[in-house]
């Protein structure tokens, strides 16, 4: 049963119960367990994903060999390294689960099959697509205008199922801070919240 997906995808088109059934019978329930790669660096990212539980963290390597975290995907979001997706070229990220994650994969044919199953499939998967894009650049702009503390109260208050579950380090990657920041920033709040 994959409720939650096709309730997303009706915020965007009408569907019937055959469209609906097709996309159940593509779908492919799949689980990763915490540190799972879902796809490395030049590999060519040959399915896309809807996250039931869990959250993945999308990174690329510097030229130093430091792991520089750009994203994290969690519940409720539909996902893939787009560029490799649709141009299949390798992929310039890896994507590594950061706790145990449950999703349900649609390989490459599966979902060229229901572009000419389900109608407007294309329609709701761009709009999708572009909320999403929207709706994380947005969360970005807010933490890069604010010092580091306001951010993490940022990233608190708007993604908690991040802040609260993934490491510090990659969390800090992500601010854009060192460890040891993020670690006195965590001792200040936790401070300001006992007063």
């Amino acid at each position: 049963m994959i409720t939650p997906l096709t309730d997303f995808i009706k915020k965007y088109i009408h569907l019937t119960d055959q469209d609906i059934s097709e996309i159940e019978a593509r779908a492919v329930y799949k689980s990763f367990s915490k540190g799972d790669f879902m796809l490395k660096v030049d590999e060519v990212a040959k399915e896309l994903c809807f996250i039931f539980s869990g959250v993945l963290r999308v990174y690329y390597v510097d030229k130093s060999g430091n792991e520089v975290t750009y994203m994290f995907i969690k519940e409720g979001d539909l996902f893939t390294e787009t560029t490799s997706f649709y141009n299949e070229s390798p992929s310039i990220c890896s994507i590594k689960a950061e706790t145990d994650t449950e999703v349900v994969i649609f390989p490459k044919p599966a979902w060229r099959e229901l572009r000419t199953l389900v109608k407007d499939w294309d329609f709701a998967m761009k709009r999708l697509s572009q909320d999403q894009l929207m709706r994380k650049l947005r969360f970005q702009r807010l933490m890069i205008d604010q010092d580091a503390t306001t951010a993490y109260k940022v990233l608190l208050d708007k993604e908690p199922t991040i802040a609260l579950r993934v490491p510090a380090h990659h969390l800090a990657s992500y601010m854009g801070i060192t460890r040891h920041s993020l670690s006195r920033i965590r001792k200040k709040i936790a401070s300001e919240n006992k007063s």
